[in-house]
């Protein structure tokens, strides 16, 4: 009913799609359209966005639900492992497996309620590895601050 779009909306998503698509593509729109509010909610955990009274989610679309209709908004992600300076300086891993006998930064899946298995390909082979001695984060940032601090071995997205 108006020239401008006017009024609030809500949105669910995480740290790292906040920080790398959905932020970077918002703030210009905000600045064109000051009669709009958002209201940002960021965790990791699935939410029921209707009962929760979302206008939107943001997730990684292999995680989305039944019943709702995904629109991408960004480019595909991987994950990569990555290691601190200390660990890199030590005898590390060889291989996927070997990660069971290191400290790892892991992240807790609030919906599953359990810790991230770390994916790898080989040979065009998935295998998942439930990392050794882990500690957890649930936000990406926190994740590489430590990582880069010499507390452990983190999985960190990468987009391609």
């Amino acid at each position: 009913m108006r020239d401008k779009p006017a009024g609030t909306v809500r949105i669910t998503l995480s740290d790292h799609a906040l920080q790398t698509t959905v932020w970077p593509k918002l703030r210009p729109v905000l600045r064109d359209y000051p009669d709009l509010r958002v209201e940002l909610y960021t965790d990791n955990g699935m939410r029921n966005i209707v009962e929760e009274r979302f206008d939107a989610g943001v997730r990684l679309g292999e995680s989305n639900r039944q019943g709702h209709d995904p629109v991408r908004i960004g480019p595909d992600w991987r994950l990569v492992a990555v290691a601190s300076r200390t660990i890199r300086a030590s005898p590390g891993p060889e291989n996927a497996q070997d990660l069971v006998g290191h400290s790892c930064i892991n992240m807790r899946q609030t919906a599953a309620g359990g810790l991230y298995a770390w994916e790898f390909e080989k040979k065009r082979r998935e295998l998942r590895v439930r990392v050794g001695r882990p500690d957890h984060l649930q936000l990406v940032r926190p994740m590489i601050d430590a990582a880069i601090s010499g507390y452990g071995m983190p999985t960190s997205r990468k987009t391609s």
